[in-house]
């Protein structure tokens, strides 16, 4: 079992390895791909973008419903944090709904 490296992430891999266990890159693939002369094409389904709206849209309205709750026991408004909560929950389900219209 011999080592090569990586051609993403420049680490040392087993050939007997499916993929890099760093970044994930096939290898078994890559390698007979090479045989034949044709290059490997890794595609994303999703966009790192709408993953990132989905992200912060899911942070915001978890921090919302906590900032709403915590500010309800303290006996202060918490109308602004529902409002946030709602906002993060309506960008989170149009991100969410915006990543299946691009799997379509």
């Amino acid at each position: 079992m011999a080592l090569t490296t990586c051609p993403d992430c420049g680490k040392q891999v087993s050939t007997a390895a499916q993929s890099c266990p760093n970044c994930g890159r096939p290898i078994t693939a890559d390698r007979e791909v090479r045989a034949i002369g044709v290059p490997t094409t890794t595609t994303q389904a999703t966009s790192k973008r709408l993953k990132a709206q989905q992200l912060i849209a899911g942070l915001l309205f978890a921090v919302g419903v906590v900032l709403t709750f915590v500010a309800s026991s303290a006996d202060a408004n918490p109308t602004f944090w529902a409002l946030l909560a709602l906002i993060g929950l309506v960008w989170y389900i149009t991100a969410r709904f915006r990543t299946w219209w691009h799997h379509g």
